[in-house]
């Protein structure tokens, strides 16, 4: 009896500890949830309100997203008047409406994160020039929402370890990886884009015939780049693992729409659909690491080999950096978890924005042909009759230069940049609170009149005529490669892979809009695309034979 009464006194209180403790997990969650959705705005919003900084009233957990989705959706629905470069407030209605409310300056919520849009170019200079023991990091919603594709690399990381990890990486853009990109970037210019468009003419009796959408050509041709010059040992496990990433991209940032209806069947077909995405996004994440894993220890073995190559890839060249002796004195050796995580990260990044750079450039040139026809004559002038590019020529090919750097101010690839308050600080007349991220709209900056003039609005590559230094009349007026420390670490690669890509086309072909071309430049993903597509109808430059038959 008595051993009864122990064992029944026993069982009361193992079930009096497991609901307090249960208890005090939900009011840890309940009192998490009052700080982050609650508590936080109301401190944030009164702040910056006695300094005389307001905003629009964000929703409970959502912020202001859904505001800003309904504003986007609206203004991105209708085509523009006409071929217009003046698309910001098309872009961004929720910051032209609450500019109109609120003034230059103001507060907003992105879910439970507070974000203050600058336009002050001093300030923003002073933000961007934040090195890793500063005030400001790289955190929040679009650090988050890049990861998802990136993982943890350069791109997202912070402080000591983000200095660390960019002293490593850098040395593998410059060098060897520069002399040996021309090879490569030819090889694919010809396979994908050459033989195909000039099979398409061929087809057409030599007649203008017209390409419906040369967009998935430049994704696909950037693609194949990046799996030549950057992963060369491992070029088919490169093109299995792009067809892997489009198809996340679309996952990550495509996102799945609401019911239409709330009734039982519409909820039940939505959270299907819901878990099949994650699922897949799952399968491809793990399928993409186990590709990229395979590539780095691939290229660990063959390292002995490729020591006596000329032109190595990326790959090869981040491992011998890797295995520098100042390297390993410096205590900058990355481990291959580390190895892992940039190469997934710089092949996502190495396509995708060349990809969006490319469908503008030749938009423009489609527009204005004049601009095709001085960059052709100036290759002739330099690369002579047998029309071979090398990274000499084409870093002397000063009309394309000016084309590619309006191109870019016109229609940078990121269009938007924040870094986020680590700690309460100053900027300017206001004092902002940890954990706020200051927000500038890009495109803006590159329209500024007071630094680009009355035709700032307008495809005018002449004002680059006497380099980038004096056209910008501001350090942060021009910035579609970011500012500061965390300055795009591939510029030179970037740039030098679009430049010979036009040379050769621009050599065999001329182009120009196709009579269908609807221009209604839309955000997808974290880049400016063209929401129709990009069709051109395309010609065989008279006279001009295809050249380079030195690409094998």
């Amino acid at each position: 009896m008595l051993r009864f009464e122990k064992l029944q006194l026993t069982t009361r209180t193992c079930m009096i500890m497991a609901f307090l403790v249960l208890f005090a997990v939900l009011l840890h969650r309940l009192l998490q949830f009052i700080r982050i959705y609650i508590w936080n705005p109301l401190r944030y919003r009164r702040a910056m309100q006695r300094q005389g900084v307001s905003g629009p009233t964000p929703y409970l957990m959502t912020g202001n997203l859904p505001e800003v989705q309904a504003l986007k959706a609206e203004s991105w629905k209708r085509p523009m008047n006409g071929i217009s470069h003046d698309y910001v407030d098309r872009l961004f209605p929720h910051y032209r409406l609450w500019t109109e409310k609120y003034g230059p300056r103001f507060l907003f919520w992105l879910g439970p994160h507070p974000v203050i849009l600058e336009t002050d170019p001093d300030l923003i200079k002073e933000v961007f020039s934040s090195d890793h023991k500063g005030p400001y990091a790289k955190y929040g919603p679009q650090t988050a929402l890049s990861k998802k594709v990136t993982g943890d690399a350069l791109f997202a990381l912070n402080g000591s370890k983000w200095l660390h990890r960019r002293r490593a990486v850098r040395p593998a853009f410059q060098g060897q990886l520069l002399e040996g990109l021309v090879e490569p970037v030819m090889k694919s210019t010809k396979a994908i884009l050459v033989d195909e468009w000039g099979k398409r003419l061929s087809e057409a009796g030599g007649r203008d015939c017209c390409i419906e959408d040369i967009v998935p050509h430049l994704a696909a041709l950037t693609g194949d780049v990046i799996a030549r010059a950057l992963f060369r040992s491992s070029y088919d496990e490169s093109n299995h693992a792009f067809e892997q990433h489009k198809e996340l991209i679309k996952l990550e940032f495509y996102k799945q729409p609401l019911p239409c209806s709330w009734t039982p069947h519409s909820i039940l077909g939505y959270i299907t659909v819901a878990y099949q995405r994650f699922r897949r996004r799952r399968e491809l994440h793990q399928s993409i690491l186990t590709t990229v894993k395979g590539m780095v220890e691939k290229a660990l073995a063959q390292e002995s080999v490729q020591k006596n190559c000329p032109h190595k890839d990326f790959l090869s060249l981040l491992l011998a950096v890797n295995k520098d002796p100042g390297t390993v004195a410096g205590g900058l050796q990355l481990s291959t978890k580390d190895l892992i995580q940039e190469a997934r990260s710089f092949y996502t990044a190495g396509y995708q924005a060349p990809a969006t750079t490319l469908n503008w450039i030749f938009m423009l040139l489609a527009q204005h042909p004049v601009w095709q026809d001085r960059i052709y004559e100036e290759l002739k002038e330099v690369a002579g009759d047998t029309g071979i590019l090398t990274t000499q020529v084409l870093n002397s090919l000063n009309n394309l230069s000016m084309v590619i750097y309006e191109s870019l101010r016109l229609y940078t690839p990121a269009p938007e940049a924040h870094r986020t308050a680590v700690r309460d600080v100053q900027l300017g007349n206001i004092r902002i609170l940890k954990g706020t991220s200051v927000s500038i709209c890009i495109p803006r900056l590159h329209r500024l009149p007071e630094f680009w003039g009355e035709d700032a609005n307008e495809f005018n590559p002449e004002r680059f005529g006497g380099g980038l230094s004096s056209a910008r009349k501001h350090s942060v007026a021009y910035m579609p490669f970011s500012f500061g420390p965390r300055y795009c670490v591939a510029r030179t690669f970037a740039l030098l892979e679009i430049k010979c890509i036009l040379a050769m086309i621009v050599q065999r072909f001329r182009f120009q809009l196709s009579p269908n071309y609807v221009h209604a430049p839309v955000i997808i993903g974290v880049g400016i695309q063209p929401k129709h597509g990009l069709p051109i109808v395309l010609s065989r430059r008279e006279g001009t034979p295809l050249l380079a038959e030195n690409v094998q």
